[in-house]
């Protein structure tokens, strides 16, 4: 094991006391515990070093922020890790380094970021929310902070209050702890206007939700909320908001570590799908979105789901999903979906296919036999295994019968015109 260390220099004022140190571990022949230290003031010169050759061939995300609160600047650094590398920027009031994630020359991620934690690092995380009828609704936040054993305190203002029950009538007050190591749920309610939730953090909030639980559930009268793309934690990596939200921003301002994308509701998320992260496993985007870009851009070689809805503008070749899919949903009102080209091999435990594309933007005969075909020749699992190919879709012909019958025995519904 070789111990590799990263030097962060900012000019100015001292705030970390002393090396805080984590264990790393990458794809690219790197294992170490690096030490991350340094200071910072506004308006600075950054140098950032690495006395190592394990990551000769990598590059590295660098990320800082203008504000406790902003979302962070993304700076692509290139070359040996063992150059030295200067950032110039007039900020008024830079705060720290949080994170330097390795990465090959394509962009893929190669390991995990390297984080620098400690009391005097801390990240704002602020969540809009406002009232909605009469107020007496009570909405449920669930959230779950990791890689620290140190909780974090949530701050509501205005005129929202938590409460211990799901009626929201014991134990009102502003404030709660979030406690590290699972998913926490808080209920609360806004009586009129709007209002914030602060979450000061140690940036360590990685899930807004998870596998089975909402991180927003919000029915009739209770509070919605607005939080952008943007103003999302950088580290988040799970995003599961349903029930009553306006949520709003461009997918290239989701953190780029994010693997979970599940958003319905109101929200109007837009951007193209050139700015999905690169590491996304699972997407399901529903509401009054406004994604646009082919699906050939979407570069993820790791994501399993595929469902986008709304007003997106998704067009190109079914074909051209990430070869790991193993759920399609295109529902989209708007989608411009209309090629399939034969002869794609689609991964092993195919379970889910429903394709639908605006008027005049369907598939052809032909395409629909050929994606039958394709997807008969693979081994299918799970439950409600389904191929729905109707809409605007053409029907299929004698050559896909065979095809047909194969999905059919391996319990597969298909529906075609």
């Amino acid at each position: 094991m070789k111990t590799i260390t990263i030097l962060f220099l900012f000019l100015g004022v001292r705030l970390l006391a002393s090396p805080i140190t984590q264990t790393h571990k990458c794809a690219c022949q790197c294992v170490g515990t690096p030490t991350l230290s340094g200071s910072f003031t506004s308006d600075s010169t950054i140098t950032v070093s690495a006395n190592a050759t394990q990551f000769d061939s990598c590059s590295f995300a660098y990320r800082w922020g203008t504000s406790p609160d902003s979302a962070g600047t993304i700076t692509w650094l290139t070359g040996h890790v063992s150059d030295t590398f200067k950032i110039s920027s007039s900020l008024s009031g830079l705060y720290p380094v949080s994170e330097i994630t390795p990465i090959s020359s394509t962009g893929d991620r190669i390991g995990e970021p390297l984080r620098v934690w400690g009391s005097e690092i801390t990240t704002n995380f602020i969540i809009p929310i406002a009232a909605t009828g009469d107020g007496t609704g009570v909405a449920t936040i669930a959230l779950r902070i990791t890689d620290n054993t140190q909780s974090v305190t949530m701050v509501i203002d205005g005129n929202g209050k938590f409460y211990d029950d799901s009626g929201g009538t014991t134990n009102e007050g502003t404030t709660r702890t979030i406690t590290a190591g699972a998913m926490r749920s808080f209920y609360l309610k806004v009586s009129s206007g709007s209002c914030n939730i602060t979450i000061k953090h140690y940036n360590n909030m990685r899930y807004w939700g998870a596998t089975g639980t909402s991180g927003w559930v919000a029915s009739t009268n209770a509070p919605t909320t607005s939080a952008t793309t943007a103003s999302l934690p950088r580290e988040l990596i799970q995003w599961r908001v349903t029930g009553n939200n306006t949520c709003s921003g461009d997918v290239a301002d989701l953190p780029r570590g994010l693997i979970v994308l599940y958003v319905e509701g109101s929200n109007t998320l837009s951007g193209n799908t050139t700015g999905l992260p690169i590491n996304m496993e699972y997407i399901r985007l529903l509401g009054s979105n406004t994604l646009a870009g082919v699906l050939g851009s979407v570069v993820s070689n790791v994501m399993t789901n595929f469902y986008v809805g709304g007003n997106s503008t998704i067009s190109d070749d079914i074909a051209d999903l990430p070869a790991t899919v193993t759920y399609v949903r295109i529902t989209s009102t708007s989608s411009q979906c209309n090629d399939y080209t034969s002869g794609r091999t689609w991964a092993t435990g195919m379970n889910y296919v429903y394709q639908r594309s605006a008027a005049g933007y369907g598939l052809s005969a032909t395409e629909v036999d050929n994606l039958l075909i394709d997807l008969s020749q693979v081994t299918w699992s799970g439950s409600s295994r389904t191929c729905d190919l109707r809409g605007y879709n053409a029907g299929r012909t004698s050559a896909s019968d065979a095809a047909v019958a194969a999905l059919q025995a391996q319990s597969v519904t298909v529906q075609t015109n």
